[in-house]
């Protein structure tokens, strides 16, 4: 049974973040914590899941549409428990949480393995139990063998949908031909399936592949195209497509699949909610602007008022959103106004916070050093010392500017007036144009007429000379 609604945002006004900030590296203090803590983490935990609630998040816990059956295929494919904890740390990405009998569970998917904790967060939680990969991969192994992991539909339908995948990364790959690999003779296996709209050549390709001999064929045309890429990588237009990685899918294809069945209609669904560290990740990635991140990081570490930082997070983020929003899974959104941000997943409450809010958890992820990547942390400081480096040159050439006005003679007020030819103009002196001449010249020039006749076809050129 769900939650009724809550507000995330009842926490108060954020503070002034910093008076002072080391930027990358921690302090002694600091130091001794994060070793404390360190020590702290390898003691046993007392914290334990139900195995229903373990089994619940691996069902559900996938971050590719229909995941269930992008992970049944690998079993099917017969691959071993350290294969699949390999796939696995792949499939299961950023974090969700469900409503157990207990409340509250909160669970991330890491490198190290899948820790669940009780609470809003897990990825931090050191009291948390932690699941291996290879531990999780035996365990859905087992409910595949008890039909306990994937509908009956999904389980039967599993095959087709891996033909599906695999057809569609072949036409993006093959609509990525660039003007040099067209007429050379690669992929030349897929030309029967292709014409009448994408889903509908995808449709007949995939089908196709069920045949042995065709996808054997297409499995060879797909070997000589990843050794011609190899060599000569301007055969394709864009470079985002793994060439070798389709060679193995299509090549697994041919292998003997083992078979499942399962007498599950429905999996079981229970209440969702969106955690807290789900919405720090996102934080973590920036405004979703060009160079957004580092403004932002910059911004935060120099030293501003409340009110400043709300305002600039209201101007750097906008209006707009996006989607896959929450850890990259499907079906969540974000969306951001002058009000604050609100976070949505499928068949979770919404979270909304105000902007104020946002910058406290910002300027905690900052402070805690969760913002920045170590790589990111270079490129920042690269930056900044480049960006110092540019400043010193601009106030060096701005101070030789100023030398050189002042070592620089006003120049003589000497106005010559020159003719040149110019057949399309008429133009007349102004009546102040004899107002800063030298008194010599002055009087010289009151004794000409008043009104200064050109002949048609000439034009005066004033020219200031030294």
């Amino acid at each position: 049974m769900r939650e009724p609604p809550e507000e995330r945002d009842a926490e108060p006004d954020v503070a002034p973040i910093y008076e002072q900030m080391t930027l990358f590296f921690p302090t002694e203090a600091e130091q001794i914590r994060a070793i404390d803590q360190e020590a702290e983490s390898e003691k046993p935990s007392a914290f334990s899941v139900p195995q229903s609630d373990i089994d619940n998040v691996l069902r559900l816990g996938g971050s590719s549409d229909q995941s269930r059956m992008v992970v049944a295929a690998e079993y099917m494919k017969g691959k071993s428990v350290t294969e699949l904890a390999g796939f696995l740390r792949m499939e299961y990405r950023g974090g969700m949480g469900i409503f157990t009998d207990s409340g509250r569970l909160s669970v991330w998917f890491g490198e190290e393995g899948i820790r669940l904790a009780a609470g809003d967060r897990a990825r931090e939680k050191k009291a948390g139990m932690l699941l291996s990969w290879e531990d999780a991969a035996e365990r859905i192994g087992e409910l595949l063998d008890d039909g306990l992991f994937a509908t009956n539909v999904e389980i039967e339908e599993t095959p087709g949908y891996a033909r599906t995948q695999i057809a569609e990364k072949l036409w993006y790959l093959r609509r990525d031909f660039s003007e040099i690999t067209e007429g050379a003779g690669l992929l030349t296996s897929l030309q029967p399936y292709h014409g009448g709209g994408f889903p509908d050549e995808t449709e007949r390709l995939a089908k196709a592949l069920a045949d042995p001999e065709i996808l054997a064929a297409v499995t060879r045309d797909m070997m000589i195209f990843s050794r011609v890429y190899e060599q000569r990588s301007d055969v394709l237009r864009f470079h985002y497509h793994r060439v070798s990685e389709l060679h193995r899918s299509l090549r697994e294809l041919g292998m003997t699949w083992k078979e499942y069945s399962s007498e599950m209609a429905e999996v079981p669904q229970p209440g969702c909610f969106i955690t807290e560290d789900e919405i720090d990740e996102t934080f973590a990635k920036g405004s979703y602007v060009s160079e957004g991140k580092g403004r932002i990081y910059s911004y935060f570490t120099d030293t501003h008022s409340t009110k400043e930082l709300v305002g600039f997070l209201r101007s750097e983020y906008g209006q707009g959103g996006h989607s896959d929003a929450l850890a990259n899974k499907s079906y969540s959104f974000e969306d951001h106004d002058s009000k604050g941000i609100t976070f949505k997943k499928m068949d979770c409450i919404p979270v909304t916070l105000s902007w104020s809010n946002v910058a406290k958890r910002i300027s905690a992820l900052i402070k805690d050093d969760r913002y920045l990547t170590e790589k990111e942390k270079q490129e920042f400081a690269a930056a900044r010392s480049e960006e110092a480096k540019n400043s010193k040159k601009e106030q060096k050439a701005a101070a030789q500017e100023t030398e050189i006005q002042r070592a620089t003679p006003p120049l003589p007020l000497s106005v010559i007036p020159l003719s040149i030819s110019c057949p399309l103009c008429w133009i007349r002196l102004p009546r102040t144009f004899h107002t800063r001449m030298p008194a010599k010249t002055l009087m010289r020039r009151k004794q000409e007429p008043k009104r200064m006749r050109l002949l048609k076809g000439r034009l005066p050129l004033l020219i200031i000379l030294i």
